[in-house]
């Protein structure tokens, strides 16, 4: 599903500039996850992995330091998740709850033809 690790390595910001025209502060920071000792925050968007693409761009609706490169991957559908965090070789796991956004009205039947159309795993 999605996939996080320390030893990731972001794409550096000279690269991006080169290939985007646009002002390097609407550019989404990378998030790596640290390897130090200690309590640490990590974020996840509930996206899977961005598909590949033969481009990928930003988008014109600009967030100040927040604007992540297109195409997003699909959006996970609520349910039950578990999360494992491998440290030195020995793994963790702690199941994970997906909660359906109480503003949301969509079916979760349609929530998941969604992904399905999103994620490229429609059947012909």
């Amino acid at each position: 599903m999605r996939r996080y690790a320390s030893s990731d390595k972001p794409e550096p910001l000279e690269k991006t500039a080169g290939e985007h025209p646009i002002p390097m502060y609407w550019v989404r920071p990378a998030q790596i996850l640290s390897g130090a000792a200690g309590v640490h925050r990590f974020v996840w968007d509930l996206h899977y992995a961005p598909p590949e693409s033969l481009e990928h761009e930003f988008p014109i609706s600009a967030i100040l330091h927040d604007t992540p490169k297109y195409p997003l991957g699909a959006w996970v559908v609520p349910g039950n998740y578990t999360v494992k965090l491998t440290v030195d070789g020995k793994s963790y796991s702690q199941p994970l709850v997906v909660k359906m956004d109480p503003r949301i009205k969509t079916s979760l039947a349609d929530l998941r033809k969604q992904f399905e159309m999103g994620s490229g795993s429609v059947e012909a």
